[in-house]
């Protein structure tokens, strides 16, 4: 049986291969029905509408190289803790310990993504694959939306910050304090939702669009 391409199918370019290879005295009619399609300006304009969002959704496809991106950021900040450990070690006073817990464990991530968006669009990891942070709607970037970005969990890192300060301020380590306290657990508890809403999010928009870019107005792009 002789298979009969689908035309209306075709995109322009194919539409013009298939008008120069076809054997036109063998398909008359198939001949005739490319020419009408190349001819019909309703057709090349929904070719180009279909092409265009085919365009887009390749653009906004950033899932995993966002999560691969993070796995970067992420390999950056490991020696923080074995510099946590050493610093906790050395018997400084607990205003000294709550200084280096403040900046370097518990927000310098957050100072270092705020700073990075704010001013590039991008972390390190999100230059290694190539991927930018942009407004959605075209407006002006900059670290006012880098921060909104980032502000909820920001905000439950300050929160944590300061229910540790009592215990950091009288020389206990930190993650001992935070041992069998209920009210961490359900901070972290509370971190883990807000992610997992977040994957969510994610995977039930075009645009690849967290909630955290709902709220900064942004949204990731290939480049």
């Amino acid at each position: 049986m002789d298979y009969k391409p689908n035309f209306s199918d075709y995109t322009y370019d194919e539409l013009l291969d298939a008008e120069k290879h076809i054997d036109k005295v063998t398909y008359p009619e198939r001949y005739e029905e490319i020419i009408r399609l190349l001819n019909d300006p309703e057709h090349l304009s929904k070719n180009k509408s279909t092409t265009s969002e085919k365009i887009e959704v390749s653009k906004y496809s950033t899932f995993w190289l966002r999560f691969l991106a993070a796995l970067v950021d992420s390999l950056i900040f490991i020696p923080l803790i074995f510099l946590d450990e050493w610093f906790f070690s050395q018997g400084y006073s607990g205003v000294s310990n709550f200084i280096f817990y403040s900046l370097i464990s518990s927000l310098s991530y957050f100072i270092y993504t705020v700073y990075m968006h704010g001013k590039y669009g991008q972390t390190i990891g999100k230059m290694v694959l190539n991927i930018k942070v942009t407004s959605v709607d075209d407006s002006k970037w900059g670290f006012k939306k880098a921060f909104y970005r980032d502000s909820v969990i920001i905000g439950v890192a300050v929160l944590i910050l300061i229910m540790e300060a009592p215990h950091i301020l009288t020389d206990v380590n930190p993650l001992e304090a935070a041992q069998n306290n209920p009210v961490f657990n359900y901070l972290m508890y509370a971190q883990l939702i807000w992610f997992l809403a977040e994957f969510i999010t994610m995977l039930t928009n075009n645009k690849r669009r967290a909630i955290h870019d709902f709220i900064a107005g942004s949204v990731v792009i290939r480049l």
